[in-house]
């Protein structure tokens, strides 16, 4: 395979190049032709090209291209779009189109699983004065990275009472959750037992706390506690997050705890907890329960709905 020097490949390149009378559309069916080549050729055109082009609808092609490729010699490239190094700062004429752009530059970065995406990453993530949406992409690259060097500062995101963004913060507790390290528990469970104005606000992030937690495994008493605290939450999203976290302690506490949300006010949330003692003590329980005449008409319908589902799988097997 040849290996190009930056003439050659501005050489090589020209041969793709837009000319007055083409629209985006039909340069990228011209650049289309660049499958043709060996991959490694193919990539390294794709490469310059994406360093060098300014047009947002080009880029987004030669991206995804650079995603399909998955080639390492692509992550600088990738990196210097999403820390603006290159000549496509020009973009910046059309800021929503530059930030997507941007942004699809941070997810097709983890998508590579390679740790030196993690800096550039970490940089625009860490920076206040970038746009919320491509930090918050940049978390959720981290997230998928997986590495664990991300772990301290997607915990300084969520607990900084100064980040104004709630999104950046469910995405960073998110990413939390998706590398799965133990050092979130504590700043994540902080947050739960807090009473400030924000967090009672926003369910959505404690909805997505609990769902890290969750993943996370954590069974300590403290964890314990600020979920059973959730159970009473006024969101019925967040008290149907705590049902499911507290099912999954291996804990004989959580029994009644989630039996009283049988009675939950929302239907949703009392039938999520019939879902939940299933899933802790077998259908049993349910037959048990249907015969009990102080439960609510729902909680009697979602668990024979279960059992005839479990009967008709029993009958195709």
């Amino acid at each position: 395979m040849p290996q190009y020097d930056k003439k050659s490949l501005k050489h090589l390149a020209d041969q793709f190049k837009i000319s007055s009378g083409l629209d985006s559309v039909q340069h990228i069916e011209l650049l289309d032709q660049i499958k043709q080549y060996p991959q490694q050729e193919a990539v390294q055109i794709i490469n310059y090209f994406a360093s060098i082009e300014t047009n947002p609808d080009i880029l987004y092609y030669l991206l995804k291209r650079i995603e399909a490729y998955k080639d390492p010699s692509s992550i600088d490239v990738l990196s210097d779009l999403l820390l603006s190094k290159s000549g496509n700062a020009h973009i910046v004429e059309n800021m929503s189109q530059y930030v997507k752009i941007r942004s699809l530059a941070a997810k097709v970065l983890s998508s590579f699983k390679d740790n030196k995406a993690v800096l550039p990453l970490l940089y625009i993530l860490n920076s206040k004065e970038e746009d919320y949406k491509l930090r918050l992409n940049c978390a959720e690259a981290l997230g998928k990275l997986g590495n664990n060097y991300a772990v301290s500062p997607l915990i300084d995101i969520v607990s900084d009472k100064t980040e104004q963004s709630i999104y950046l913060k469910e995405s960073a507790t998110k990413a939390l959750g998706m590398i799965g390290d133990m050092r979130a528990v504590e700043p994540l469970v902080a947050i739960l037992e807090s009473n400030e104005s924000f967090i009672s606000k926003f369910s959505f992030l404690k909805e997505r706390i609990l769902e890290t937690l969750r993943k996370i495994g954590s069974k300590d008493d403290r964890t314990f506690k600020a979920i059973k605290k959730s159970l009473l939450d006024n969101s019925p999203f967040v008290r149907i997050d705590a049902i499911e976290a507290l099912s999954e302690l291996d804990d004989d506490r959580v029994i009644p705890l989630i039996e009283d949300r049988l009675f939950d006010e929302d239907e949703e949330v009392a039938k999520s907890a019939v879902v939940a003692l299933y899933n802790i003590l077998g259908e049993e329980y349910l037959f048990e329960m249907r015969r009990r005449p102080d439960i609510p008409l729902c909680c009697i319908e979602e668990a024979e709905a279960i059992l005839d589902d479990n009967e008709d799988e029993y009958n195709e097997d």
